[in-house]
């Protein structure tokens, strides 16, 4: 995973993984942490 890594972010690079993020951020949450999320997320702000 870390070859993948080609050093500091410019700009326009931190806006196009933001879009990213924000449009994909469902599917990125992993089961336990959607479960914490669950009635209101008072377990997820508890843990």
């Amino acid at each position: 995973m870390l070859v993948d890594v080609k050093g500091p972010m410019d700009a326009a690079s931190q806006q196009a993984w933001g879009a990213f993020f924000w449009q994909h951020r469902n599917g990125l949450i992993d089961p336990d942490t959607r479960a914490r999320l669950q009635n209101g997320g008072e377990a997820q702000a508890q843990w």
